[in-house]
């Protein structure tokens, strides 16, 4: 019993960590539907997520920051999908719209990692 106590506790402590909101939608623009609405996360810079480089036309590179989202376990979302953060303790997030690189497969009891990059216009 001890043991199910603490990691109960800890799911607890987890998901009381994801203190932001974020909407995911999937497909692409304008066609785009919604799939998780006032979901709770938490938004982190890189943090050694390093950057991920894009060819653009006549050769020319173009290296976005990573970020990391941490999301409940059993949310719904994809690679490919978009993350708009709607509520934040950092209001240099809100407004911002990422879209998903890659999601970790490995759970910490009650949470997951998205590997996000921010959406250049």
């Amino acid at each position: 019993m001890g043991a199910t106590v603490t990691i109960q506790g800890m799911r607890i402590r987890q998901l009381g960590q994801l203190r932001d909101r974020c909407t995911v939608t999937r497909g692409v623009y304008p066609d785009q539907t919604p799939v998780e609405t006032d979901l709770p996360c938490q938004v982190r810079p890189s943090q050694g997520r390093g950057t991920q480089e894009h060819d653009l036309v006549q050769a020319d590179t173009v290296t976005v920051p990573l970020y990391g989202i941490r999301v409940p376990a059993a949310a719904d979302i994809a690679r490919g999908d978009v993350v708009a953060v709607t509520v934040s303790a950092d209001p240099t997030f809100v407004g911002t719209w990422f879209t998903v690189v890659s999601v970790n497969p490995d759970t910490q009891i009650a949470t997951r990692l998205v590997t996000v990059q921010e959406v250049q216009s």
